[in-house]
């Protein structure tokens, strides 16, 4: 269960022991922010023993970790978590002396782990892995510093974080997987930033792929994907996969320099007064619809910047009633979407069968303005795109597809 590296950030042999000096800086903020005392035995404690157990004394240098420790797995070990434990104060993944990870099996721990630092040192990998069990964190950073790299890996089991969400920020990489699971992020009240999938310093990424489970924003803070709060530049880069699960939000949806590429999936912002809003300050953004059951829902508004380009996908799932993008909210002058951008009509491959009409934009009552500044028809394809102001609808109608020189048409 060796965790290697490129670059040599870990070796198989030489561990090296020392501690970064950054940790004990840390430690000794930590402790003073959560009034804990040298006297209260608050120590740092580091993995020693790749595979082995993290309820095992003889596998850390310094005892297992209590609730207001740090503990630190890097050297490129693994170490594995199977029932009740402490926790920690402060966790750390990889650090100076390699990369470090931790598998989550049926975990609960008794306390909150108030910072957990996966991949936070230039050159190193922090891996968290969790197949089942409950954890709960106030901090979780996931690749937060130039140059490293984080990721995290749901499989089952809840994690709930309260805080502060960062995935690939400040010239970080950091990588989400979900396969299953619970992912709830209640962070923030009023705060801006606190959710962060690859935003905030040049060279910050993040790639997220949902395939299956919950994830939940339910805090007062905005979501950014690709984007930070008052910064109009592509700085950093996000690309989010949904092909199952669900994503949804008690706030706004913000997806800015991003890839978004959303099948059997949706992306639900329906909650009162939230919006989705797609190439932010006008970021280079794209979202990708594919077959008829990927939808983006929202309560107030769905804007599209001038640099966004919306790709609908049709496959034989597609229906004349399929909606791709929807607005639930009454009339009123901050429920009108904004449409802009270019708009792109395709075929998924090897589908010769779609259907004459479909739906790309739905109001309740807020309606839109503006249209779309180009349409591009792929793979053969040709149509119309209608702006049914009175129906508060935009419908890509009259969709024929060449298959050897015939039509095949759904009605």
């Amino acid at each position: 269960m060796k965790t290697t590296e490129k670059n040599g950030a870990a070796h198989a042999n030489g561990k090296k022991e020392r501690r970064p000096k950054w940790a004990a800086l840390r430690a000794g903020a930590v402790s003073v922010a959560l009034g804990v005392s040298a006297a209260s035995g608050a120590v740092t404690t580091t993995f020693l023993a790749d595979g082995g157990d993290w309820n095992s004394p003889q596998n850390w240098d310094n005892g297992v970790p209590g609730t207001n420790d740090t503990a630190i797995i890097g050297n490129g070990l693994t170490a594995v978590l199977n029932g009740a434990a402490d926790g920690a104060n402060t966790l750390t993944l990889g650090d100076d002396s390699g990369a470090g990870a931790l598998i989550l099996s049926n975990a609960v721990f008794s306390e909150s782990i108030q910072f957990a630092e996966i991949g936070m040192v230039a050159g190193t990998t922090g891996i968290l892995t969790q197949i089942g069990g409950l954890i709960t964190n106030v901090t979780m950073r996931f690749g937060n510093e130039t140059g490293a790299t984080g990721s995290y890996t749901l499989e089952g089991g809840t994690n709930e974080i309260y805080n502060t969400a960062h995935f690939g920020a400040n010239g970080g990489r950091g990588f989400l997987t979900m396969n299953g699971g619970r992912l709830a992020m209640k962070c923030g009240s009023t705060g801006k930033n606190d959710v962060l999938l690859g935003g905030g310093a040049y060279g910050s990424y993040c790639e997220a792929r949902i395939h299956g489970g919950s994830f939940l924003i339910s805090g007062g803070a905005d979501m950014f994907i690709g984007h930070k709060e008052n910064v109009s530049a592509d700085v950093g880069f996000a690309e989010m996969y949904l092909t199952g699960g669900a994503l949804a939000q008690a706030k706004n949806f913000i997806f800015g320099h991003a890839r978004v590429f959303v099948e059997n999936s949706t992306i639900d912002a329906k909650a009162s007064n939230n919006s989705i809003y797609f190439g932010a300050n006008n970021k280079t953004n794209s979202i990708e619809m594919v077959g008829g059951s990927a939808l983006c829902i929202a309560y107030k508004q769905i804007n599209f910047g001038s640099n966004t380009t919306v790709r609908v996908v049709l496959d034989e799932t597609c229906a004349t009633n399929t909606t791709y993008f929807r607005t639930t909210a009454g009339p009123g002058a901050a429920r009108v979407s904004t449409i802009n951008g270019t708009l792109r009509v395709a075929r998924k491959d090897g589908c010769y069968r779609v259907p004459s009409s479909v739906v790309l934009f739905s109001s309740a009552a807020g309606g839109y303005t503006n249209e779309f500044q180009r349409v591009v028809w792929e793979d053969g394809l040709t149509g119309t795109v209608t702006y049914d102001t009175t129906a508060k609808e935009i419908r890509i109608e009259n969709i024929v597809a060449p298959k050897f020189g015939t039509v095949i048409r759904i009605h």
